[in-house]
């Protein structure tokens, strides 16, 4: 067997944000980041399918898994070889619809690729294929991969490794179901662009990163605002608190958190929301006081508020400073009510914001926490940024455990 083969057994291919893809990746699969290997957007793993297959689901910020078949040497590679040698691996029992995705540079043309596999695999299968995506598209999107998957059909992922001088070729096993996560974004009854947008698939990769107990594990938001991790909580089975100042905003948040159960996401609820001034003492809000006496929150997970919403950089780090100065304190007071309303051997996880200035560059805030009470978790994963492109305000993962 070949040498990446030997070691792994599937490739990730990572969302755009790659540090928090991976760290995600390996809290839900339990796999230590040193044990897998990294090619930028794609990382090498070593994971059962049935592990696969039953938690794929969970993620956030994986675009997909691809089933490792093959490997060959990319200075050898030639078209008839590479065709006889995929056509070997395709199962006999497989269906007409055919994908075909390649990373990378081949020396061989993406069309006389597809046209050759095709005929290929449609003279052993004695049936003709149907190629999905024009004849000369190098990637499928999620969309098509989703589409050959759902149809019982089988998609071929080729990626070359020039540094390695490798090629490795797999099965697409795992996709996310992108309809699913737009529906979540931007089919919501509620949404409100000023009080800002916290992406389901962040807040999915924050309560994963929380590593709350499944089933059973609970947490609270204390910034809930529409109710993003409220829902992604229902959607995980956790049972979910979620607070704000706003009263008005609770109320939308509610009708977010119904929706789930009225379109069949979500056969049973379970989740408390209410109204909490985070800076105000915790022991006078009766459910944060019977919380405390009680047993505590298994996690805290947020987005605490970020600033008003901009649309343009600041024109000076010391403007964006002076922004970061006006928050200090909102942090300061959601550390103290953590400290004391988290379990132990909870974790919290939260995000600081980081702004774009004029210059190209980002004003990062220096949070304060104490060394002597907090300890700050490292997934060896890189920076915990997550950022869209033309992105203002970028978003900092920070996850922490009490000493």
């Amino acid at each position: 067997m070949s040498q990446l083969l030997e070691k792994y057994s599937h490739i990730v291919f990572l969302g755009s944000n790659t540090g928090v893809s991976v760290a995600e990746f390996c809290e839900v699969f339990k796999c230590k980041t040193a044990e897998t290997l990294r090619f930028h957007d794609k990382m090498f793993v070593n994971v059962a399918d049935t592990h696969l297959s039953a938690n794929f689901w969970r993620l956030g910020g994986t675009v997909k898994v691809v089933k490792l078949k093959l490997e060959l040497k990319l200075s050898d590679l030639k078209l008839n070889n590479l065709v006889a040698k995929i056509t070997e691996l395709v199962p006999s029992f497989s269906r007409k619809y055919l994908g075909l995705s390649v990373y990378g540079s081949l020396n061989i043309g993406t069309h006389d690729l597809k046209l050759s596999i095709g005929e290929s695999v449609s003279a052993k299968l004695g049936k003709k294929v149907k190629i999905v995506g024009s004849m000369r598209q190098a990637v499928l999107n999620t969309a098509s991969s989703n589409k050959i998957l759902n149809k019982g059909g089988l998609q071929i992922d080729i990626v070359a490794l020039p540094s390695r001088d490798k090629v490795v070729v797999g099965f697409l096993q795992q996709v996310q179901d992108i309809d699913l996560w737009s529906s979540l974004d931007y089919s919501r009854p509620e949404r409100d662009m000023k009080i800002g947008m916290l992406p389901s698939k962040l807040a999915r990769i924050m309560l994963n990163l929380a590593n709350i107990p499944r089933e059973v594990g609970g947490f609270w938001d204390p910034f809930c605002g529409l109710g993003t991790l409220i829902m992604q909580g229902q959607l995980l089975s956790y049972y979910s608190y979620g607070s704000d100042v706003n009263k008005e905003v609770l109320q939308k948040a509610e009708k977010n958190v119904a929706w789930l159960k009225e379109i069949g996401l979500v056969k049973q609820l379970k989740y408390r929301l209410f109204k909490h001034d985070i800076k105000r003492n915790p022991l006078n809000n009766k459910i944060l006081r019977d919380i405390a006496r009680f047993g505590r929150f298994d996690a805290i997970v947020t987005e605490p508020y970020l600033g008003k919403p901009r649309s343009r950089p600041f024109a000076t780090r010391k403007l964006a400073a002076a922004v970061w100065s006006s928050l200090r304190g909102l942090y300061k007071a959601f550390l103290r009510h953590a400290s004391y309303l988290i379990n132990p051997e909870g974790r919290i996880v939260f995000i600081v914001p980081a702004f774009k200035v004029r210059d190209g560059t980002w004003y990062e805030p220096n949070l304060e926490i104490n060394r002597n009470r907090w300890k700050v978790v490292n997934f060896n994963a890189g920076k915990l940024t997550w950022r869209r492109p033309n992105s203002i305000v970028a978003r900092q993962l920070v996850v922490i455990e009490k000493l």
